[in-house]
């Protein structure tokens, strides 16, 4: 079975635009949503911090049960192509779901209500059953692209944080303007059908260029081999340790200083938003010097 061709010049280029809008359509969903989580579960820092964990599992999930398929598949471009085009349609359908969703919340409160912390589990239930599905499928997006883009490429650091630079410029544009122009101008409907034609534009180009092999350059090589030798059973479990406690932090932080904002603006939704931003391009920033830094350094003993 033929092997989709790795994208090389202008084509690549054309990838790190997907994956800038991919970005922008991702963070306009999470304010979106939270916009309407916030009259369901309260406006509460517990409320923004169940978001956010539903939002970010998700995500995780994606990444762990999609990057298997792409170190299996042959068709990656494709399966980039799919998932952005099931991000919109869900998306699209998200509407009519979080109806659904409150009139169930409603019938289930009907009687007694039911304790603080039971209540609170039946919010998070239903919030994770409505997300967990999109959030998922965003996830997936990143390995199947970076695993196509930097299949073979010795340069493996530099795609890499190249793609997660794009993907966080655009989160960055797509969160700043719609927390502070699109749901003021467009509303929050027109801000959803917003986002989600850029996905289904993005999906159906990537799946149009993947039917045409001769745009995507050459054949992939086989994966290069790193210089150094690879760390140690101890070393790899301290060094994903490190990683999420790392990421432990920045969410706590998120939180914290989301919780902190709203006293300083009008809204809870504008607070998070500007903490958003901040986040994103401190991240965007990180990424793309540490990219031009990654050759210079050893690989790890």
């Amino acid at each position: 079975m033929e092997r989709e061709r790795v994208p090389t010049g202008t084509f690549s280029l054309l990838v790190h635009v997907f994956f800038l809008f991919s970005g922008a359509s991702a963070l306009i969903y999470e304010i979106v949503w939270t916009r309407q989580l916030v009259i369901l579960i309260g406006a509460t820092t517990p409320a923004v911090s169940l978001i956010l964990a539903i939002y970010m599992g998700g995500l995780a999930l994606g990444a762990w049960m999609f990057g298997r398929v792409a170190d299996r598949s042959r068709h990656l471009l494709r399966w980039y192509g799919t998932l952005e085009l099931s991000i919109g349609l869900f998306a699209l359908a998200q509407p009519w779901l979080l109806a659904m969703t409150g009139r169930c919340y409603l019938s289930l409160l009907q009687g007694a209500a039911p304790p603080g912390m039971a209540m609170f589990a039946l919010r998070a239930l239903l919030t994770a059953l409505l997300f967990l599905v999109p959030t998922t499928l965003m996830g997936g997006t990143f390995p199947v692209l970076v695993r196509y883009v930097a299949s073979g490429d010795p340069r493996f650091g530099r795609v890499f944080g190249t793609l997660y630079a794009s993907n966080l410029l655009g989160a960055i544009l797509g969160s700043a303007l719609t927390g502070f122009l699109l749901i003021r101008a467009l509303g929050v409907r027109g801000t959803l059908h917003w986002a989600v034609a850029l996905n289904l534009s993005v999906g159906l180009l990537a799946l149009a260029l993947a039917g045409n092999r001769g745009v995507a350059g050459a054949p992939a090589p086989e994966p290069a081999a790193r210089p150094g030798t690879p760390p140690g059973p101890g070393l790899r479990r301290a060094l994903w340790c490190a990683v999420a406690g790392s990421g432990v932090l920045t969410m706590s932080y998120e939180v914290a200083w989301s919780r902190m904002l709203v006293f300083s603006f009008s809204s809870t939704i504008h607070a998070f938003t500007v903490i958003l931003v901040v986040f994103l391009l401190g991240l965007a920033l990180g990424g793309h010097v540490f990219t031009r830094l990654e050759h210079r350094r050893p690989a790890l003993p």
